[in-house]
């Protein structure tokens, strides 16, 4: 074996040929086949020659004989008849008879046997034309003979004798000519049988050495590319198995060495796959170990130093209990034990100590092998985890807490609106408990609602208060109404989308509302009145209907009418915005003419323009909407007086009126100082100016823009402003069209 893996080491390098084990093993069997096919078939070509040799002389015998035959019938043919004149017995002319039956028999035999010979056949067939000749002139005495005629024999025999004898011995030429060849062929055969014979005897001795040198090479070609390639991955597999380095690459691409290239690709993966392995065990955060039946380490990854404090050195050989507090030793032990009898993970915690002295949490997750009667083990630290799950657990509380002490109520809600969790607030306020509440859904609670299916109620719900607030009466346990402000927030759980309601009880806020309006209309009504009666008194002072007033007084007069119109205006516009809160800010919608409301708005305002010498144009389109016609002649008033009271002397407003798709548009353009980006969300609140001087020196109270902005969202439409600061501002509003 050893002979052979040293051969196999010496011949693997050599190119091989590039066949499959299947070809290998055709070549082995078709290759001596063959051989032995091309052996048979010349050694039957050899032993054909030899047995031709022989015919040849086989052949030539008959011949021979045959001819020696017809030679001597001819001389018994040719003296019988003369012999029978001369004796008269019988027995002479029968030898004659005999003789002429047996020459055609001998000719054809004659004939046979030279057929495929063209110069013997020629003789064989003159000597049967001179013989046959000869036989036909001897059967003329034959006649003579049967009449008894002796001397007409003798006569016949001296007359026709000699052309007998002529024919005959050229018939006796032409076969001594024959049996010369044939001799020289007899002579000949024996020689070339010989020969042959021995050729067939060095063909099997060639032959059969031929055969084992072809066997032993194929043999030798067998074990090379075959066997020392087998013991080439048996070796492999070894090495593989030591973790020692493969042999060189057997060459090739037959069975053998695609699995001997699958066995390095195997190799090479293995390598890999221990690489990341063990790159993996050196850098995970946890600790990874083997600890053997009597309770000790007996292998263990390099992260033990950075979570336990200790170097693998340290602890292979020493026990796992020896790390933990004395408390936990008992518990952890019990764990392990079920460890070593279960066929599943046993996870549990314990604290360990750490090389340092600190306390750590540790996850263990352990693993039983029955091969090795030890525990695989993975210890996790969970040190931080701990601290903040106790942390978690502290602000859980902390949020409970302030939950339960919110004045507001809240409702945890699933998505279809579902009660999952409430706040005491919530019980408190409505007298319902906690468990009366959960599962029902919140509809259930509330009187105003609209009449529409649950779900359809909770979609427009959602859209309406997310990031919203908006008034609903909720029905207390006693059956009385609860007035309140709810907004509704979506949030993401661990059990998916849930939605956060929080209710604020608004009566007493509502009682207050109510008071404050009640004060406001009051106080509105009894100062309008007076006020009225001193603007009207100021303004006959003023124009000397009582007198004449002396300038400075006529200063002062002209100062507190403007001051009491200043102060008439803000009542008047408490009172609108009082009514359009309470809903009392009555509105008729009619058709109304896009001209009509923009004359009426300009003849407002004339005087005012031309107080102040701006001019006003208008660009207006002939159109109607469905509007209350003085409540748009109160807007466009509004901004009309905004423009001309903020525009330089000798400019210019202009008013344009555009026909949109289904809606009007109307828009005031001045060439004033124009509004900051700051301010332009802020104009349309309510006591808001661009500057704090603006209701001392222009007059206004900061209410206008607010009450135009409920007059135009109460027709459906939109108001807006479009301003660069320092070259003026365009206010517009756009309602519905009729």
């Amino acid at each position: 074996m050893n002979a052979f893996w040293r051969y196999g080491k010496l011949t693997k390098a050599k190119p091989q040929l590039q066949l499959k084990l299947a070809h290998k093993g055709l070549i082995l069997v078709c290759l001596p086949l063959f051989f032995e096919l091309v052996f048979v078939a010349v050694l039957g070509m050899l032993l054909e020659q030899a047995d031709n040799a022989r015919s040849k002389e086989v052949r030539s015998k008959s011949i021979i004989a045959q001819a020696s035959e017809l030679i001597k019938l001819s001389h018994d043919a040719s003296s019988g008849p003369v012999n029978y004149g001369f004796t008269g017995a019988q027995e002479v002319l029968e030898s004659y008879d005999n003789a002429v039956k047996e020459f055609p028999v001998l000719f054809r035999t004659l004939k046979e046997l030279t057929k495929d010979n063209p110069v013997e056949l020629a003789m064989v067939t003159a000597a049967e034309t001179d013989g046959t000749k000869a036989v036909s002139m001897l059967t003329e005495y034959r006649s003579l003979i049967e009449n008894e005629d002796r001397v007409g024999l003798m006569r016949e025999i001296e007359l026709k004798g000699p052309a007998i004898r002529k024919l005959l011995d050229r018939f006796s030429v032409d076969l001594r000519s024959l049996m010369s060849l044939e001799q020289q062929v007899e002579k000949a055969s024996p020689e070339a049988e010989s020969h042959w014979r021995a050729l067939v005897s060095k063909c099997l001795l060639g032959g059969t050495f031929v055969n084992i040198a072809l066997a032993m090479y194929m043999a030798i070609f067998f074990i090379t590319n075959v066997v020392n390639r087998l013991l080439t991955l048996t070796d492999n597999s070894l090495r593989l198995g030591k973790g020692e380095k493969l042999n060189v690459p057997l060459q090739g691409n037959d069975e053998i060495a695609i699995l001997d290239r699958c066995f390095h690709e195997m190799a090479r993966e293995l390598a890999e796959s221990d690489e990341k392995e063990r790159a993996i065990l050196e850098n995970t955060l946890d600790v990874i170990c083997t600890i053997d039946a009597e309770g000790k380490f007996s292998k263990v990854s390099p992260t033990s130093e950075r979570v336990l404090g200790y170097t693998p050195e340290e602890l292979i050989g020493t026990s796992y209990t020896s790390l933990l507090v004395s408390e936990e030793v008992l518990r952890s032990q019990s764990e392990m034990e079920k460890a070593m009898k279960s066929n599943s993970r046993v996870s549990f915690e314990n604290t360990v100590i750490h090389k340092s002295g600190l306390r750590i949490n540790v996850l263990w997750s352990v693993y039983r092998s029955v091969q090795d009667q030890s525990v695989f083990c993975v210890a996790h630290d969970i040190t931080t985890r701990k601290m903040a799950e106790n942390a978690l657990r502290a602000s859980e509380a902390r949020t409970r807490a302030i939950l339960e002490g919110m004045p507001a109520g809240l409702l945890i809600l699933t998505p279809i609106g579902v009660i999952e969790q409430t706040n005491p607030k919530v019980e408190e306020m409505l007298g319902y408990s906690a468990v009366d509440l959960m599962g029902k859904g919140l509809v259930w609670l509330l009187h105003n609602h609209p009449n529409q299916t649950f779900s359809g109620f909770m979609n427009a719900l959602r859209q309406k208060e997310i990031d919203g607030i908006s008034h609903w009466a909720f029905i207390r346990s006693n059956g009385s109404l609860l007035s309140t402000e709810m907004s509704i927030k979506e949030f993401a759980s661990s059990d998916g989308p849930r939605l956060l309601a929080i209710i604020l009880d608004v009566s007493e806020r509502q009682k207050f509302e109510k008071l404050k309006k009640e004060f406001v209309s009051m106080v509105s009504h009894e100062l309008r009145t007076p006020l009225t009666s001193i603007r009207g008194s100021l303004g006959l002072v003023n124009v000397g209907v009582f007198g004449q007033v002396p300038q400075r007084a006529s200063e002062a007069i002209l100062e507190a009418e403007k001051a009491s119109v200043r102060l008439v205006n803000l009542i008047n516009d408490l009172l609108d915005l009082q009514k359009l809160e309470s809903g009392q800010f009555e509105m008729h919608f009619d058709k109304v003419k896009i001209s009509s409301v923009v004359e009426r708005s300009l003849e407002s305002v004339r005087g005012f323009a031309d107080q102040h010498n701006i001019r006003i144009d208008v660009d207006a389109a002939e159109s109607s909407v469905q509007a209350d016609e003085d409540r748009l002649v109160q807007v466009l008033v509004n901004l009309l007086s905004n423009a001309i009271k903020f525009s330089p002397a000798g400019e210019q407003v202009m008013v344009k009126v555009a026909k949109m798709d289904e809606s009007v548009r109307f828009q005031v353009q001045d060439h004033g100082r124009g509004i900051p980006a700051s301010h332009k969300d802020l104009i349309f609140e309510r006591f808001q100016q661009i500057e704090q001087s603006d209701s001392r020196e222009k007059g206004g109270t900061g209410l206008g823009l607010a009450i135009c902005k409920e007059i135009i969202e109460r027709h459906g439409g939109v108001i807006g402003v479009e301003s660069v600061e320092g070259k003026g501002s365009t206010f517009w509003y756009q309602v519905p069209g009729a």
